[in-house]
């Protein structure tokens, strides 16, 4: 059994897809964050966690107008 983060569950599910979210959505960068939410919810559509963040970066955004 190799050594590889391609052996590790995270490498197949939105773990790294939300990671992205949150860190573009820390940086100020809200509708980069709003497309890495929703790469991570095709993987997991009913995550209530990911659905919260989603309408987070949304308010976000359009407080910047």
């Amino acid at each position: 059994h190799p050594k590889s983060y391609i052996n590790e569950t995270f490498s197949f599910d939105g773990t790294v897809y939300d990671l992205l979210s949150l860190a573009s959505f820390y940086k100020g960068r809200y509708h980069e964050a709003l497309k890495w939410v929703d790469y991570a919810l095709e993987y997991n559509p009913r995550d209530e966690r990911l659905l919260k963040n989603k309408e987070i970066f949304l308010n976000s955004i359009s407080k910047e107008k």
